[in-house]
């Protein structure tokens, strides 16, 4: 058999001893250098002896990275002999601190696998993993046997069947003795109470964090489109009037500081576009001498208080202001 030494490629291993996933590290180049980067499940369905299948696929690149960091797996533990997957036998053996080889990332590459790249290997690691010579994975796999998550991967002995140790993210794969020994890991990764979640509980829970979102559908885009269109028009057309108000109205305040009587009503102004108005202010005569607007008495109104040059200069209808002007002119002009 081939030994763990350092290399990153993998090759094909067809003994039935390693019908393990074809998880078979090819020899390194020199047995001092530790890999970098090591494919343990290849693209595609990989089965075991047994029958079980641990498929990578467009799904797994699909999901397989958020879950990693949901359930705050980034970077994963190559362990020796599973020792840090909760029920199997060398986790009841072993205590904490379990020892690890090396820590890393796992990563999927389309047409290619799933491959674990060691960011940094553990004394341990370094002393130790080249006594190993085969990889196995324990993954969580979907009802169809899809790959969605890696808990993690390990130094084994021997190619063996028995050497997979699957994760039981998928409820009701047969395996219920493994998901009943899982069952607490399970539940806290899902945020779920072990005492009382049923088998239903963590299904709904797993199909909630590893669905993909259904796209929305065309029609309902275009019609959020065409609403938040119809908000802007009307948005646009009321900052548009605004603006024209805000321009018609200095023309008219213009023309009574000038002295000038527009004779329109206040409709036919707001009719007007703003060139022929601004043209016809523009030609007007001044009706109000400016020099004469201040009398030397300031005579006052009926009422008392305000000026009736006040009251004339408070008006803004162009036909109210020509009648007053009218009606007072010798008031205004200082001759009453």
């Amino acid at each position: 058999m081939n030994r763990f030494r350092a290399a990153c490629s993998v090759r094909p291993v067809k003994s039935n001893l390693d019908l393990l996933l074809g998880l078979r590290i090819e020899a390194f180049a020199s047995a001092a250098e530790l890999p970098k980067r090591m494919k343990v499940l290849g693209w595609g369905e990989n089965r075991t002896a047994s029958g079980r299948k641990a498929t990578v696929g467009l799904k797994t690149l699909a999901v397989l990275a958020a879950n990693q960091a949901k359930f705050g797996f980034g970077e994963i533990a190559l362990d020796y002999q599973h020792n840090t997957v909760p029920g199997t036998k060398a986790y009841e053996e072993s205590a904490e601190p379990r020892p690890v080889a090396a820590f890393g990332p796992v990563e999927v590459v389309r047409g290619e696998g799933l491959f674990l790249a060691p960011s940094r290997w553990t004394p341990s690691g370094a002393k130790n993993a080249l006594e190993f010579q085969d990889l196995s994975p324990a993954p969580a796999t979907d009802e169809n046997g899809e790959v969605i998550f890696v808990h993690s991967v390990a130094l084994c002995r021997q190619g063996d069947v028995d050497d997979l140790h699957f994760v039981p993210f998928s409820v009701g794969s047969g395996n219920q003795e493994a998901a009943m020994d899982h069952k607490a890991e399970l539940c806290k990764m899902l945020k779920l109470d072990p005492t009382t979640a049923t088998d239903a509980d963590i299904s709904k829970a797993i199909a909630a964090v590893t669905s993909t979102p259904a796209p929305e559908p065309m029609a309902a885009k275009v019609s959020g489109m065409e609403s938040k269109l119809v908000t802007l028009t009307a948005d646009l057309a009321g900052v548009k009037a605004a603006d024209l108000k805000r321009q018609r109205d200095a023309i008219t305040d213009k023309a009574v500081r000038d002295g000038k009587v527009i004779p329109l009503t206040t409709d036919q102004i707001g009719a007007m576009d703003l060139a022929t108005l601004s043209t016809l202010v523009e030609k007007l005569p001044s009706t109000v001498p400016l020099d004469q607007r201040t009398p030397r008495v300031e005579p006052l109104t009926a009422q008392g208080g305000n000026p009736v040059i006040a009251q004339y200069n408070a008006i803004k209808d162009p036909v109210e202001r020509a009648r007053f002007y009218s009606e007072n002119r010798t008031k205004i002009l200082g001759n009453g």
